[in-house]
């Protein structure tokens, strides 16, 4: 009976213990002041030198993201101004304001908590390029590059498309493929190509390197 009493105790020390962890971290959470459309698009305007009143509403994308494992959430925020222009920002929560942590001349095609896609190009080359991104201590780095889909018609008679995708496996290997595909004037694949690369984690360069 004794060492059952000892048990419950320790059990009960655990539990109250990550309860006052975990409400720590919501009470610091609740804390955090969330911006309003408006405010989003008076951040744009100050980023960007973009009259507040031309900002178009359908193209502003934010979310609210933890990117650092800290308790505040950092604000992911995207302006597309045409197919190959925009801009993207992250700003980290810091003694009750926003600050821009990272910002880039990218139209966002797609971005979550650790991954950006954008695209480039002109009236022939279409181009995805998918980023993985890492923050620590207030700072965001760019640790992995590649082509996630590229379309290029600058020949009237051919075309090249890549398609690429990656994954990080178990053992911490950035595995990246693709799909070479050269066309005819019709956008029909006469000749495909695949290819493969693995990355490893540097940590003295803080970023994945090509093996």
């Amino acid at each position: 009976m004794k060492k059952f009493s000892v048990m419950i105790s320790i059990l009960l020390l655990i539990f109250c213990s990550c309860a006052l962890k975990n409400s720590n971290i919501e009470r610091s959470a609740e804390k955090q002041l969330f911006m309003s459309e408006e405010q989003v698009k008076a951040i744009i305007a100050s980023e960007t030198k973009i009259e507040k009143d031309k900002i178009i509403d359908k193209y502003i994308w934010f979310q609210y993201a933890d990117i650092d494992e800290d308790p505040e959430l950092e604000l992911l925020l995207s302006y597309r101004v045409g197919l190959h222009k925009g801009y993207y920002f992250i700003f980290d929560y810091q003694d009750g304001k926003y600050v821009n942590v990272f910002s880039r001349p990218w139209p966002v095609e797609k971005m979550s908590q650790k991954e950006v896609i954008y695209a480039a190009g002109n009236e022939t080359v279409h181009i995805l390029t998918a980023n993985i991104l890492k923050m620590q201590k207030g700072k965001v780095n760019v640790i992995w590059s590649g082509i996630y889909d590229k379309y290029d018609y600058s020949k009237l008679t051919s075309g090249t498309e890549t398609h690429g995708r990656y994954y990080i496996d178990t053992n911490g290997v950035l595995n990246y493929f693709y799909k070479l595909d050269k066309t005819n004037q019709n956008g029909i694949p006469i000749k495909t190509e695949f290819e493969s690369e693995k990355y490893i984690w540097n940590a003295k360069e803080n970023k994945f390197i090509r093996i």
